[in-house]
């Protein structure tokens, strides 16, 4: 293995005879330094200079900083956006449907142009088609703007240094070494031969440009191939330690995640259940948008809640979050289970304080509200027009408030992105050469744009394993290399010439991809370069990709074909696990009684799930497991359920007998208390709803309404009653069992027995199956719970398309043949609640196997469902 002061043969000296190193890339440049670095702590230094190694883009840019005023300003990429934005729509007006995309293009045309010093007066007169004179007139604008402003962009930066060396204005350096530049476009070409042209020794890296010779794997899918280019990069590296891998995948830009995954597979198997070392055993030269990160989506979203009210989603993010106020959620957690009971809606600052300023107890929750009247202050200001940098302050004041990025202490990673974002806010205010002056709306939406166009990848020790692309990895040197995916539907890359040149134009001129040949000599450049960086390089190729054949690269026919035996693909290591060890076979399971002062959660329900699955019972009722209940937009089905039960419980509040209720018919009094108690129900809903909910709530009040006349009309026409109470409370004891239950409602009949019902307001149901016995022992429950004799039971299905009642009973009118057997059949049935609440209070947890894997699902984390149901 070579040690990395020989990859780098011609850097020690490049630097010791202080030649400035000037790199294609950053990654490049961090690599040389490292190792620069690590040289100096081999040969026992415990200090010494920082060697000048730069970023070629970097290092003109200071050049052009440190000159005088006169000298252009540069403007970044975002300013740049926003220029060729204001002449497209100058041109189309607000027509074009995706303007971003075409702006994407447009910066891509121009920065070739320059870089291949092609003249805009040829972009012109060559143009043909419609989309290349309409670019060639908004470049013509934008170029006219930028001199007018005395404004350069990253695309003429080189250009700018070139002439600014030639009238003296930056002084030439006395040495240039250059490393990593893959393709040497004739801007650069002509940088470096102005800079020889004043004394400059510019040289390029003294690297063996000689390819080696490797061989080839072949692989039966992606999956295969990176995970054996993981496990043989690990083999690498117990070969020796410090060796520095690198697996270079031509698809890195479309499948980073997939790619570092698999890799990390073959690399550290079992990295899942690891430390923070396995997770990070392969360095990714890959970034994603700063918007993307939680930290940054945070900041953004209390900016946007400013300008917008927030959906339910991005209130619970707020909520949830450690990246402001403190690391205690529990309170704000309560606040957000407790948001998730009311109908989906658009909130604004002062609702979500309206709403949870009398139900908060927690002092984080607290703490979050208050910060949350920032937000109000700041929305009165926030129409103000004001500069950049100002709102820039601002806006980090705001943050400030929040306490974000959060309380706890900050890794390297985490220091690295705040450090972004500031530098993001110096963006934002550097815009005022181009806004003098603008809104906070404006202000943040800007702000979003930077964030979503800024790409960005904390910077690490670079691991012993490195995953990158072709184009990056060019000019860097391994100890051994891997290149992927070098099928022929892959490498060569796909040319993808200019939409917005003439293609004539590009062909004079030699620019990338402009003719097949140019396309293929450019690949095979790049493949030759990375058969040179490392003494062992392998390659290798996939037959088939998502369903697409594939068959080999012909740029690497000529190279052996390895043994099979010799690249093996080390498969899933979870799958390894199978058969490791011997199964033990545990023994029942069991758990404790109930104990004396335990309480058992979930009331009647619970009693019914011993009969269907007893584990389940003893999940929801014992370990009080509950389900998150899902927001839906408009009103849930459960929603609906829930306010006809709240406005019945109101209409049947006084407890009035029949005949007091046919009176209300008699007298006209029947749609006042229908109105009463639909608006009496939908009151807590309407006091937090938006514009659309309330219309919502409206049509549902006239829904409420007609049904509960309706209901009134079929309650006329049952046998005599009174109703005895509605939403009973009643604790149940039997075997040490407690539960509390609450029933809908119970009416007194003639014989003065009692009637338990219970009302569903989704489909109908039926009380009794074909054998007369309850579907669901809810009823049963409440009539072993209740001292009084009962006459009868029954569901009431109450909904829009008609009200029917399922009973039985020895009072009841329902079920009149089965009568007289009522007596015997309660006690059966009680009997039965008995043996199941028995069961309950022994610690009987048996799995129904015979469920489904949907009804299973719910509590498969906790049980043995599958290992039983295969076993």
């Amino acid at each position: 293995m070579l040690s990395e002061n020989l990859m780098y043969q011609w850097l020690s000296e490049a630097v010791e005879n202080n030649s400035i190193v000037i790199t294609a890339n950053r990654r490049l440049a961090r690599a040389l330094k490292s190792t620069y670095n690590k040289e100096q702590l081999a040969h026992g230094h415990k200090a010494w200079l920082s060697p000048n190694i730069r970023f070629l883009n970097e290092w003109l840019i200071s050049k052009i900083n440190n000159t005088a005023d006169s000298s252009p300003i540069v403007i970044g990429s975002y300013a740049s956006s926003i220029i060729w934005k204001r002449y497209f729509k100058e041109q189309v007006g607000d027509t074009i449907l995706n303007i971003d995309t075409l702006v994407l293009q447009a910066k891509e045309s121009w920065q070739s142009l320059h870089d291949w010093q092609v003249p805009l007066s040829e972009v012109s007169t060559k143009a043909r088609n419609k989309d290349e004179k309409f670019f060639a007139e908004a470049a013509r604008k934008y170029q006219t703007h930028l001199l007018r402003n005395n404004w350069i962009d990253d695309a003429q930066i080189i250009g700018t240094v070139i002439n600014l060396m030639k009238s003296g204005v930056i002084l030439v350096p006395d040495r240039i070494v250059y490393a990593g530049f893959n393709r040497m476009k004739p801007v650069i070409e002509d940088l470096f031969e102005v800079m020889g042209q004043f004394k400059c020794v510019v040289t390029s890296e003294q690297t063996n440009k000689t390819p080696n010779d490797a061989s080839v794997a072949i692989f039966d899918d992606v999956n295969a191939e990176l995970r054996a280019a993981g496990a043989w990069a690990r083999q690498q590296l117990m070969k020796n330690s410090s060796a520095t891998i690198g697996i270079i995948s031509s698809s890195l830009d479309r499948n980073v995640v997939k790619n570092e995954q698999l890799i990390r597979e073959g690399v550290a198997p079992g990295w899942q259940y690891g430390d923070l070392d396995l997770r990070t055993v392969v360095n990714t030269s890959y970034g994603r948008p700063l918007s993307n990160y939680p930290a940054i989506r945070i900041a953004l979203l209390l900016l946007e809640w400013v300008n917008r009210d927030l959906s339910f989603n991005e209130i619970s993010l707020l909520l949830r979050t450690q990246f402001i106020t403190s690391n205690e959620t529990v309170g704000r957690c309560k606040l957000e289970l407790y948001l998730r009971r009311l109908p989906e809606r658009s909130w604004s600052p002062t609702a979500i304080s309206h709403l949870f300023q009398k139900i908060t107890k927690e002092s984080d929750a607290y703490k979050w509200l208050e910060e949350i009247q920032y937000i109000n202050s700041f929305q009165a200001s926030s129409s103000e027009r004001a500069s950049p940098a100002a709102w820039a302050d601002r806006i980090d004041e705001l943050l400030q408030q929040f306490v974000w990025p959060g309380t706890r202490k900050l890794i390297s990673d985490e220091f690295q992105l705040i450090n972004q974002w500031r530098e993001l806010l110096n963006k934002l205010a550097k815009l005022e050469i181009i806004y003098p002056k603008f809104t906070f709306t404006e202000a943040s939406n800007h702000l979003i744009a930077l964030a979503n166009e800024t790409i960005y990848q904390p910077e690490r020790q670079l691991g012993s394993v490195q995953l990158l692309g072709p184009l990056e990895a060019a000019g860097t040197r391994f100890d051994s290399v891997w290149i992927t995916g070098l099928d022929a539907n892959t490498w060569p890359p796909a040319a993808h010439p200019l939409t917005l040149v003439s293609r004539k134009l590009q062909r004079e001129y030699s620019m990338p991809d402009s003719t097949p040949s140019n396309t293929l000599n450019y690949s095979w450049e790049i493949l030759n370069l990375l058969l040179s960086s490392a003494d062992t390089v392998r390659l290798s190729w996939q037959k088939s990709n998502e369903e697409l054949e594939n068959i080999a690269s012909p740029l690497i026919t000529g190279h052996p074909i390895m043994d099979h035996r010799q690249v093996i693909d080390p498969g899933w290591h979870a799958l390894s696990l199978i058969g490791s060890h011997q199964l033990e076979e545990p023994t029942d399971d069991s758990t404790l009684a109930v104990q004396q002062d335990e309480f058992v959660a979930g009331g009647a329900t619970t009693v019914q799930r011993q009969v269907t699955d007893p584990f389940s019972a003893f999940a929801y009722g014992r370990l009080r497991v509950t389900e998150l209940e899902s927001v839906t937009v408009g009103l849930s089905p459960a929603l609906r359920g829930s306010l006809i039960h709240k406005a019945l419980y109101m209409l049947f509040a006084e407890k009035p007998s029949q005949d007091e209720i046919r009176k209300w018919l008699d007298d006209g009094l029947l749609q006042e208390r229908v109105l009463d108690a639909s608006d009496n129900a939908l009151k807590r809903y309407l006091r937090h709803a938006d514009p659309i909910l309330k219309r919502l709530l409206a049509l549902e009040r006239v829904r409420l309404r007609e049904l509960l006349e309706k209901f009134i009309l079929e309650e006329l026409k049952r046998p005599i009653f009174r109703v005895d109470s509605v939403e009973r409370d009643v604790d149940f004891q039997q075997f040490g069992v407690r539960l509390k239950l609450r029933i809908d409602r119970i009416d007194r009949l003639s014989d003065e027995s009692l009637l338990i019902a219970d009302y569903k307001t989704g489909l109908p149901k039926n009380f009794l199956n074909r054998n007369g016995d309850p579907q669901d022992l809810q009823l049963v429950v409440y009539a072993c719970a209740l001292d009084e004799k009962v006459g009868g039971l029954a569901l009431i299905n109450i909904n829009t398309r008609s009200i029917e009642y399922k009973g039985t009973g020895g009072s009841s009118s329902w079920d009149t043949k089965r009568a007289d057997q009522w007596v015997e059949r309660m006690a059966t049935w009680k009997e039965r609640v008995d043996m199941l609440m028995q069961q309950i209070a022994t610690g009987d947890i048996r799995i129904n196997l015979n469920l489904s894997n949907k009804q299973a699902k719910t509590l498969n984390i906790l049980s043995r469902f599958e290992e039983l149901r295969r076993g």
